[in-house]
């Protein structure tokens, strides 16, 4: 069982959605770290830490969580 910081439990009260959720929706609908972070309201190092507490791994064009993998949608230009 994962132990989730004040922080963690505040964006998922805030979003109404389990970061294990939220952060594989937001990396699919508007890409990197960085924009994952702004939306949050949080740093990309947090967003970096976050991951890696929930086991959540992020690569260039794919996120994978717990075994899992989804493609990311192409992106419009």
């Amino acid at each position: 069982m994962v132990t989730k910081t004040k922080d963690m439990l505040e964006v998922e009260e805030l979003h109404g959605e389990p970061l294990e959720v939220l952060l594989p929706q937001l990396f699919n609908e508007v890409g990197g770290t960085q924009r994952v972070a702004n939306k949050l309201g949080v740093s990309r190092n947090t967003i970096y830490i976050w991951c890696r507490i929930l086991g959540i791994v992020t690569r260039r064009g794919t996120t994978v969580v717990n075994g899992g993998s989804e493609s990311l949608p192409p992106k419009v230009s």
